[in-house]
């Protein structure tokens, strides 16, 4: 709050006595400065008053009307064009109720008739009029506060309005980032209930949000073995995702001669590869991994830090198989043992995570014993049973699903393999807007080249409908233009994506020009090895055309966006070994998206922009 000024007249108020009769002169500066100590100047007459309004300011100014050479109708009228802010009190012996109106009409305080007898009341005119100079001084000073606080409170409504909309273009492309990496890493699941003679698997995997730390493998290692594995990465989200895709692609199942390899050596090798490649406090991962030989039955088991597998005999025996070393991760001194089990017709055995059993503060969550009395019964079919479990869990929980949950029967005997990976948490994002905050490509044209300029943080989500116009109009004969001075960000997919439609445009013998690069985005070019799109950056800038039209966004996630960020990524990859290590493992985890969804009757997907 502003604090309210002093109001009350000062002694080193200024006051201009304009009067042709001295005597009232030495009246009024005997009262005024004398008296009252105000800081009081003479003037005999008009002009001469004029003359010192013209040089010096006063607070009040008590004027005659009649005088000679300029009276203070005539005085008044110049002041309040050329000096207004002083308080006028008009005083006359001669003044008709003409020239009284017309001196308020000019502003006068107030109109006094002389001779002045009463000086008291004088004095008090004086007074009330350097007061209201005071209110009306403070007046101005609120006024310019107020002003200034409004000025103030706009900007920093439009700083917050910025940063609104700033976060929520990131979130928006977060969402994104995040849908697009559970696709992915659903790509490392089974995709199909396996093929085993003799034996039967069914599987349930829910995530507890759009990535997860759970995996989960069930395949063929050769003619007569099949691989098994259950892993459970500490933590939830991004983090935990990275940990199960590492640990998905540092199995190695076989050995050199391509035999499978026991458990306890896989799981000993695993655990050295996750230390020496991302080795720090709070990284590890449980897991339990089966190699099952389909000729004999017989079942090899090593776990690592899990959850207790339970194995439940056709004849109703129960066993429970605890760890057999400690958890991935934790030191490079661990040794891993396993076990040896038979497998009969009618034997099942059963690999969980810990998520199955998350209930909540004040419920009770499942046990082990009543996952075995479940598993005990032997007339309910396994993708029956897999859907008892989670409707048993989802019933003790007290809250949402805060754990990811993976569940995998074996069964021993004929019986119908499943597998339910459930669909994406957002299987189509149609709680996205159809327009992304934040970055904005636009596109137009003239009689000799297509023009797009990029702004703000550019992702994949604009990939697609880019290469697409750049592609039509470089085969219609028109040269590029790429604006990036308002781009911050591009992300890999966009980078992959000018580069190809750079090196198009050079086969075309057609010109290709980056105007005004950041420093951050050269940056990025350089870190790449982007050469061909460096040497394009040129000094000389083409103003756009005045014309330019929003270039269309995907959301939905199709065979075209993967189709696109796996073309972009191959072409990155193919400007130098440095890039070719380091998009390795999202090419092979695109190439193996696309074909699925190529697979599953995607060929046809709609069109991204």
């Amino acid at each position: 709050m502003t604090e309210a000024a002093d109001i009350s007249p000062q002694e080193s108020s200024r006051i201009l006595v304009v009067d042709d009769e001295e005597a009232i002169r030495k009246l009024l500066v005997g009262l005024l400065a004398d008296r009252h100590g105000y800081d009081v100047t003479e003037a005999c007459d008009g002009l001469e008053a004029y003359q010192l309004l013209s040089e010096e300011d006063f607070d009040v100014v008590l004027t005659d009307l009649s005088m000679p050479r300029m009276g203070g109708l005539e005085l008044m009228q110049w002041a309040q064009i050329h000096r207004p802010g002083a308080a006028w009190i008009v005083l006359s012996g001669h003044a008709t109720v003409d020239s009284a109106i017309e001196a308020v009409r000019l502003g006068a305080f107030d109109f006094i008739r002389k001779p002045l007898e009463l000086l008291d009341n004088l004095t008090v005119t004086v007074r009330n009029a350097l007061r209201q100079q005071a209110l009306a001084a403070e007046r101005v000073s609120l006024i310019d506060s107020l002003a200034q606080s409004n000025e103030q409170l706009t900007e920093q409504v439009e700083h917050l309005n910025k940063a609104c909309d700033l976060l929520t273009a990131q979130g928006e492309t977060i969402r994104q980032d995040l849908y697009r990496a559970e696709l992915i890493q659903r790509a490392l699941l089974p995709c199909r209930p396996p093929k085993m003679r003799g034996f039967a698997s069914n599987s349930v995997y829910r995530p507890c949000r759009n990535v997860a730390g759970d995996l989960y493998e069930v395949v063929a290692a050769d003619d007569k073995h099949m691989v098994m594995y259950i892993a459970d990465a500490a933590g939830h989200g991004v983090s935990a995702a990275m940990l199960a895709v590492l640990f998905k692609h540092r199995i190695a199942a076989l050995d050199k001669k391509r035999r499978p390899r026991r458990p306890s050596d896989v799981l000993n090798s695993l655990n050295q590869a996750l230390l020496a490649e991302c080795g720090a406090p709070g990284l590890f991962i449980t897991a339990v991994y089966c190699l099952l030989n389909l000729e004999t039955g017989l079942l090899e088991i090593a776990s690592a830090g899990h959850p207790p597998v339970l194995l439940c005999s056709a004849d109703g025996a129960r066993q429970r198989l605890y760890h057999t070393g400690p958890a991935l991760g934790f030191s490079p001194e661990a040794k891993f043992a396993q076990k040896e089990f038979q497998l009969s017709e009618g034997d099942r055995l059963l690999m969980y995570t810990d998520g199955v059993f998350d209930a909540g503060d004040g419920a009770r969550p499942i046990d082990c014993d009543e996952l075995e009395e479940m598993l005990s019964q032997r007339d309910m079919p396994g993708d029956e049973l897999l859907s008892g479990m989670l409707d048993l869990a989802a019933e003790r929980r007290m809250r949402q699903q805060q754990d990811d949950i993976t569940i995998v029967l074996l069964t021993a005997g004929d019986a119908e393999s499943t597998l339910d990976n459930g669909l994406p948490e957002h299987d189509s994002p149609s709680s996205a807007p159809s327009t992304p905050s934040g970055p904005q490509v636009l596109w137009g044209v003239d009689e000799d080249s297509l023009y797009v300029t990029i702004e703000g943080q550019a992702n994949w989500t604009h990939c697609a409908a880019f290469h697409d116009l750049c592609t039509t109009k470089l085969a219609e004969g028109l040269n590029l233009v790429l604006d990036i001075s308002l781009c911050t960000q591009l992300d890999s997919t966009f980078l992959g994506t000018i580069h190809e439609v750079v090196a198009a445009a050079g086969k075309s013998s057609l010109q290709a020009d980056i105007q005004s690069p950041l420093p951050d985005i050269r940056g990025q070019f350089e870190e790449l090895g982007m050469q061909l799109v460096l040497d394009r950056i040129t000094s000389k800038i083409r103003p756009l055309p005045g014309v330019m039209s929003p270039l269309g966004v995907s959301v939905t996630g199709g065979l075209t966006d993967a189709q696109r960020m796996l073309d972009a990524h191959k072409a990155l990859a193919s400007l130098g070994d440095h890039n070719r290590d380091e998009f390795l493992r999202l090419i092979q985890a695109l190439q193996s998206e696309v074909s699925q969804m190529e697979s599953d009757g995607d060929a046809e997907p709609e069109p991204a922009a």
